[in-house]
């Protein structure tokens, strides 16, 4: 169940459109949302810096507050609950912190065409937001209009936390009835690798309850090329994998195959948080 989305701002045109597709994701699941700006103090800071402080501050609440009133005059807009706010600190620090505090079940940021990570926010604060949020983040690219899915694919590495993922990604694929795609990337079709998917295959299916699901191998020298695969047919499709560090990189391709795909995909990208 979809209660609460989270949106972090920086009022840019990629950071925009994600809201526009937070928001309708909020009407199809009937969840409630908060914008948020967060803003930080320069580590330099002397007193004669307080007023500009102050006045970023109050400008920053000024603006979110014409832009709630703002979308709240389009009719279907009207009934959606949509709070606002502005907070001081880091933005994956305040999206860290307020996440919790607000209960929010999904974090939707933008993810700029040209940038990839460096998503709305300057230096690639995007990446620290994936990275230290604790919530499963959604990160939308630039322009992709808001649809109904129809499919969630999931890149599974056989991994114990790949379980809790796909519970929960079960949960958000049966709001729209959509097809959980689970797939696993491997370089080479040899007797080991049969053996892993399957007995992960089997734990799948007996955990999981859920429908409309499937999954497959598909082979491919790296993983963002096997996923690029798996949503070559975008419309209405999801894609999702955990964020996974550099000690698991090494294991696999050793390659951030988290950021590859996010650097190429058209599609929705939802991250999921693991401990390293």
């Amino acid at each position: 169940m979809m209660r609460h989305i989270l949106i972090p701002t920086d009022f840019s045109e990629t950071a925009n459109s994600a809201l526009l597709y937070a928001l309708e994701l909020a009407l199809a699941t009937k969840a409630e949302c908060t914008l948020l700006h967060a803003y930080k103090m320069p580590h330099d800071f002397v007193a004669e810096m307080e007023n500009r402080v102050v006045a970023h501050r109050k400008n920053a609440v000024k603006k979110l507050e014409a832009y709630v009133e703002e979308l709240k005059k389009e009719e279907k807009y009207a009934g959606l609950k949509l709070h606002q706010m502005a907070k001081e600190g880091s933005p994956a620090e305040v999206v860290e912190d307020l996440s919790e505090e607000i209960a929010a079940d999904l974090v939707v940021i933008g993810l700029s065409r040209n940038k990839g990570w460096n998503t709305f926010f300057s230096g690639g604060k995007g990446e620290e937001i994936v990275e230290n949020c604790r919530l499963p983040v959604l990160a939308v690219p630039a322009g992709v209009p808001f649809q109904k899915p129809r499919e969630i694919v999931y890149a599974a590495a056989y991994r114990e936390e790949d379980m809790q993922n796909l519970e929960e990604l079960a949960g958000f694929a049966k709001l729209f009835d959509a097809r959980l795609r689970i797939v696993h990337v491997i370089k080479k079709d040899t007797k080991e690798e049969r053996l892993r998917y399957r007995g992960f295959s089997e734990e799948v299916q007996d955990t999981l309850s859920y429908p409309y699901l499937n999954q497959e191998l598909l082979i491919a020298d790296e993983v963002e090329e096997g996923l690029q695969q798996a949503i070559a047919n975008s419309a209405g499709v999801v894609l999702s994998m955990a964020h996974y560090h550099k000690s698991f990189f090494k294991g696999m391709f050793a390659k951030n195959h988290t950021k590859e795909v996010a650097k190429e995909t058209r599609v929705p990208l939802m991250v999921f948080y693991e401990e390293e």
